[in-house]
């Protein structure tokens, strides 16, 4: 995977594309074109416009490590609700972010490393932003002291989903 930054948004996480196996080198162009292009909607428009993190929950590019799809659309009058319960089915998932007791570690996707400002801007740190959204114990763990953060590596691979 190519760690170089997407030259529409300027993001690393949109660039990191590689050619499939027997993939056409034109259907690859196309797919890199239509990238840069829901890149720009996501980080030149709607991350603009609006400051909300949990939009990194909703807009997703069905890799291994991104947070699930939604199995409905996503409506105006139920959005909060929405987003909610997305950002909790996302950090509850063990195999995307998890809190390890014995070791006092909490895991955290690399999404909030990524848009750490985000999360930031929202609450006073990464940690504040997500203890309302993790399980008891390790929300508790959280809200104790300084639990160590550290970021698992991302898988870009297609979740077959």
């Amino acid at each position: 995977m190519t760690s170089d930054k997407c030259e529409s948004c300027n993001d690393t996480q949109c660039s990191a594309q590689e050619r499939r196996p027997g993939e056409r080198k034109e259907d690859f162009a196309d797919r890199q074109a239509l990238q840069a292009r829901m890149c720009q909607i996501e980080h030149k428009i709607l991350r603009a416009r609006y400051t909300e993190p949990r939009i990194h929950f909703a807009l997703v590019c069905a890799s291994e490590s991104c947070p699930p799809l939604r199995p409905e659309a996503y409506r105006a009058a139920d959005l909060d609700h929405q987003l909610d319960d997305q950002a909790r089915t996302f950090l509850r998932d063990p195999a995307k972010n998890r809190y390890d007791a014995d070791q006092g570690v909490l895991y955290l996707s690399k999404i909030f490393s990524w848009f750490e400002g985000d999360f930031e801007a929202h609450s006073a740190s990464v940690s504040a932003y997500v203890e309302p959204y993790l399980l008891v114990e390790a929300g508790q763990a959280v809200r104790s002291g300084d639990v160590p953060i550290r970021y698992l590596p991302y898988d870009w691979s297609l979740n077959g989903r």
